[in-house]
């Protein structure tokens, strides 16, 4: 009946109005609703089976930008907010925090409901008069805005986590569970791509006019200007050629040396192999390899940091008591491990050079050197420096030129032509001491033309001054855009290129698996075929895959880290120098397998001889490697998009 009357009502014009209505509301409120709730349920990211919706990543964007944005004394423009990869932080942090939580399952970590029960009831935060109070419970959870069940979960994870890591964290062995995870990643083969992009070799589609060159030299003037330079000489102050003039009597040498002759013995030095460590385990470590027989390069490659040899060695050498221990050792023998400052010692004993007697040119060639160290302490020697000193001062004083002042004291000129504040190659050439040429260097463009400095002692000696008068000074000048119209169209077009470059190669990084394919489709790339495992072998192991890589990428840590963080199908890229771009990706990788037994105690002392938080970062990229990864980077730039434009924090 009432069905009935709808469809003979439906027929009257109110009844049509109020169907439009109905309507009308559905597209302007409730349908509009839908549509949003649809959006943010939808999943940004699906780690296995487990979802990460549109909502959870928003909420997490939203909070990381308004705390980067407020980090520094004043918060960051919406500029400098760009270059900051704002997206991937997120991203990666809800896909590490996911992917761990998916590992308790997968290697069996269980919490149970009670167990979470008892140890909330057990929690001091949560006791009123010798037991637990419900009460308390409820108003802390209110405070915090978490349900029980929100608490439980983290509880759980929390716990979960330190089951799983904490070896690690307490500097115990590794957990087998990771070391066999990372151990199977170390062995799956790698197909890596590396794409070397020359920006000269890049074209544009575009020209430029030359009213936007000469705008570009305008707002880039300074990096063409000519550097002021100016010439100058030096008056080379060598006090030490004042000895000349003091002669040492050969028949007081002579006495002195029939009369201590028996004195002058040559005393025990020491030849040791130092071995340095960073922590204590892996000094201990070591330690134990030495003393079972284990060749220095063995401990080298497995532990060491450095090791070096140490010749003819004083007990004077070292301090008090290290000396006193590395000379009561026998040869052949090694210290306990030494700790000074922040590193850890070995000392092993390879040979003694008992005393002896020094011959007598040995020790004519001591009585010497005493001899005229008396005469630099003596009076008469710096009566003779004031002297100079005060010639030259003197001379400088009266307007004698530095030709004169030279003739007359018989000290050296240098002239040095076309000296630049950043490029004083011809100065560090005459005075090797750092701060003694910083100090000549400003004084050269402190000193006006015609004029002399003041007279600068060495940092380094009481031997040598010097005095610096400038000849010509050239100031800097801006050349005419017309005579380097050739190198602005240059810079111009490198500029452009780069921009272009970079966009591209973000948006092929951010296309996730599809990266390497649209590199090796737009780029010429190079194949290499190699396990991670390649990386860990010493210089006579390495393949000859790997080796030739390692001419692109000359640094093997780096290179690990890049093939870690990279899944299958994923590029990076970074700048290799001011004109060329290296792009990396992962074509394709096999099947993890699992290693050869021999291999667990490699990886055991590559992850032994991590830090904690490399550790754990490489396990995490290993659990990675395991689960089914899949990012919907279409959806994170929507959505991020929309709330950049809304001003979302």
């Amino acid at each position: 009946m009432v069905l009935k009357s709808f469809r003979d009502a439906s027929h009257s014009l109110i009844i049509k109005i109020l169907f439009t209505a109905i309507i009308l509301s559905f597209c302007l409120w409730g349908v509009g609703d839908i549509i949003r709730n649809y959006s943010a349920s939808r999943a940004v990211a699906k780690i296995d089976k487990t979802r990460i919706t549109a909502d959870q990543f928003l909420r997490e964007y939203s909070q990381e930008k308004q705390r980067i944005r407020n980090l520094g004394a004043k918060p960051l423009t919406d500029a400098e907010m760009e270059k900051l990869d704002i997206k991937g932080m997120v991203l990666d942090k809800l896909v590490n925090a996911t992917v761990v939580e998916r590992s308790y399952e997968r290697f069996g970590i269980i919490v149970p409901r009670q167990s979470l029960v008892a140890l909330v009831h057990a929690m001091p935060d949560f006791q009123r008069n010798g037991g637990f109070d419900s009460k308390t419970y409820e108003i802390a959870l209110r405070r915090s805005g978490m349900s029980e069940s929100g608490f439980l979960m983290r509880l759980r994870d929390s716990i979960a986590h330190t089951q799983l890591f904490h070896p690690v964290i307490a500097g115990y062995k590794i957990p087998t569970i990771i070391k066999n995870v990372i151990a199977k990643n170390f062995e799956a083969m790698h197909t890596v791509i590396v794409a070397t992009i020359d920006l000269n070799k890049q074209k544009l589609k575009s020209k430029f006019s030359d009213d936007e060159l000469r705008q570009y030299y305008e707002n880039n003037k300074d990096k063409y200007k000519t550097p002021e330079t100016r010439d100058v000489s030096i008056l080379m102050i060598d006090y030490s050629t004042l000895l000349s003039n003091m002669a040492i009597d050969e028949q007081e040498l002579e006495k002195k040396y029939e009369a201590t002759k028996d004195l002058y013995i040559q005393i025990e030095t020491r030849g040791f192999e130092r071995f340095e460590f960073d922590d204590e385990k892996s000094a201990n470590k070591g330690w134990g390899l030495i003393n079972r027989g284990s060749t220095t390069k063995e401990v080298a490659t497995r532990l060491a940091s450095k090791v070096i040899s140490i010749e003819k060695a004083h007990k004077y050498d070292f301090p008090e008591s290290i000396g006193k221990i590395l000379f009561s050792l026998k040869e052949g023998k090694t210290s306990n491990v030494l700790k000074i400052g922040n590193k850890f010692y070995i000392y092993k004993l390879d040979k003694i050079n008992r005393p002896k007697q020094k011959t007598k040119k040995e020790i004519m060639a001591e009585i010497r050197e005493e001899f005229q160290n008396e005469q630099l302490n003596s009076p008469e020697f710096y009566a003779k420096i004031k002297k100079i000193r005060n010639q030259i001062d003197d001379g400088f004083g009266a307007g004698k030129s530095i030709e004169e002042i030279s003739k007359e004291t018989g000290m050296k000129i240098e002239n040095l032509k076309g000296i630049s504040k950043d490029k004083s190659q011809q100065v560090a050439q005459l005075i090797p001491d750092d701060d003694t040429r910083t100090e000549i260097v400003n004084a050269i463009f402190e000193t006006d033309e015609g004029q002399s400095s003041s007279t600068i002692d060495s940092k380094e000696t009481d031997m040598k001054s010097y005095v610096v008068v400038v000849n010509k000074v050239m100031k800097a000048t801006f050349p005419e855009y017309k005579s380097i119209k050739a190198i602005v169209t240059h810079d111009y077009t490198i500029k452009k290129v780069e921009k272009t470059l970079r966009e591209d190669l973000s948006d092929m990084a951010s296309q996730g698996a599809n990266g390497a394919s649209a590199l090796v489709s737009k780029y010429d790339t190079k194949e290499f075929k190699f396990k991670k495992r390649d990386l860990l072998a010493n210089t006579k192991g390495v393949t000859a895959e790997v080796k030739k890589i390692l001419k692109l990428i000359p640094n093997r840590d780096a290179l690990m880290n890049i093939i870690m963080r990279l899944r299958t199908g994923e590029i990076t890229f970074y700048k290799l120098d001011s004109e060329t771009y290296l792009a990396i990706g992962i074509k394709n990788t096999s099947k993890l397998q699992e290693p050869e037994p021999q291999f667990y105690e490699v990886i055991s002392r590559y992850v032994d001889k991590s830090a904690e938080s490399e550790v754990i970062g490489i396990a995490v990229d290993a659990f990675k490697k395991m689960s089914n990864i899949r990012i919907d980077n279409k959806l994170i730039g929507e959505i991020t998009k929309n709330s950049d434009e809304q001003g979302v924090d």
